[in-house]
């Protein structure tokens, strides 16, 4: 299947992907705090205050996120139309800009300008854990999953080719796909989920269709399993047999069924054992078989 697209795609499913961006706020929270806690370590190990900003910066951003998740969540979470979901859509986008930038400049910092050994690895650590959570945050949305890939490895990237040791070149080029490997899962975990969705949908029209033909029916229609039980019928079928609906006759054995339709006068008692030895037979030897009463 190709790309999904918001053009291509249902307006309901759309905004089901829409919706789904605003799960999980508490990570959120967490990533916040590990920003914090990080930066903060930095500036203690470097005595640099850029490094303070930066913690102060990114815990900002991810609190701002998280409060506009809640505010969300709190006016109900529904989404009314694909105007809205669009809406909602370029906001959370555009805070997450602002978190993708904030990390991506922390890793140019420590490793370009300010390189310190420690700063290098918490700030690349919290890159890429942060980059994990992508895929699962984020499929919902293709826009915002292709600018927290290149934000978050990008600067990191160029700053490793800025070097222009063979060593950090060599890195900095090895990175670089994580982004398309980023991407890619998205789209992959995006498509999956679209197709199931799809087909859930003309799972369920089918269904509805053949519940109204099968209702709409002149006459009374029982269908069994392979278990001998009734697995189908329709509501003329319940009213043949003084039952309130259908769903009565659901799960009732051959026996109970015809001996239903010998109490409500259908069926003689000779026709009832006929009958039920005929379906028994075809039961058990595998057969389709019709009986009309």
């Amino acid at each position: 299947m190709g790309k999904t697209k918001t053009e291509s795609i249902p307006a309901d499913v759309y905004i089901q992907f829409v919706r789904s961006l605003f799960d999980n706020a508490h990570m959120l929270l967490i990533g916040g705090a590990c920003y914090w806690i990080l930066g903060l370590m930095i500036y203690l190990r470097t005595h640099n205050p850029l490094f303070l900003a930066f913690s102060f910066a990114l815990l900002s951003v991810s609190l701002i996120r998280y409060f506009g998740i809640r505010s969300f969540l709190r006016t109900g979470g529904g989404i009314a139309d694909v105007e809205h979901a669009q809406r909602l859509e370029r906001s959370y986008v555009l805070k997450g800009c602002l978190q993708g930038l904030g990390l991506g400049a922390l890793c140019f910092v420590s490793i370009y300008v300010y390189p310190d050994p420690f700063a290098e690895l918490a700030a690349m650590s919290l890159t890429l854990a942060t980059l994990v959570t992508v895929v699962a945050r984020n499929y919902g949305s293709p826009r915002m999953v292709r600018i927290f890939s290149v934000t978050f490895i990008g600067p990191a990237a160029l700053a490793l080719l800025l070097r222009m040791d063979a060593p950090s070149v060599v890195l900095g080029l090895m990175i670089i796909p994580m982004t398309f490997i980023t991407i890619t899962g998205a789209d992959h975990v995006r498509n999956v989920l679209f197709s199931a969705v799809i087909g859930h949908k003309q799972a369920r029209n089918l269904t509805r269709r053949f519940d109204r033909a099968l209702n709409t029916m002149s006459h009374g229609l029982v269908m069994l399993g392979p278990d001998g039980r009734v697995a189908v019928a329709n509501a003329e079928a319940a009213h043949l047999m003084s039952l309130k609906s259908a769903d009565a006759l659901l799960g009732r054995s051959i026996h109970g069924l015809l001996m239903r339709g010998v109490a409500g006068g259908m069926l003689a008692p000779k026709d009832c054992r006929y009958i039920e030895a005929q379906l028994t037979r075809a039961l058990r030897e595998g057969r389709d078989r019709k009986v009309l009463v």
